[in-house]
């Protein structure tokens, strides 16, 4: 499920990717599995890290912070 709630990872997603859809073809995953990163679950992208990171030249660090304020938000909210 897509909210419109705005949040890191949802951006980080839609800045490198393009698309839910993308990451997903690009990682060889399901869209679900990317919709429940964006959505609450955000460790679950870190498996997929040296992909992401090297494979389509993210900074590490830039992954890592989308995913520490998804959980940020998720303990406060």
């Amino acid at each position: 499920m897509i909210t419109d709630k705005p949040n890191a990872v949802r951006g980080f997603i839609i800045t490198h990717f393009g698309t839910f859809q993308n990451m997903a073809d690009k990682l060889n995953v399901s869209v679900g599995a990317v919709s429940v990163w964006a959505n609450g679950k955000p460790r679950g992208m870190l498996k997929y890290a040296p992909e992401i990171c090297f494979t389509h030249e993210v900074d590490p660090r830039e992954l890592v912070n989308a995913v520490q304020m998804n959980l940020d938000q998720i303990n406060v909210g």
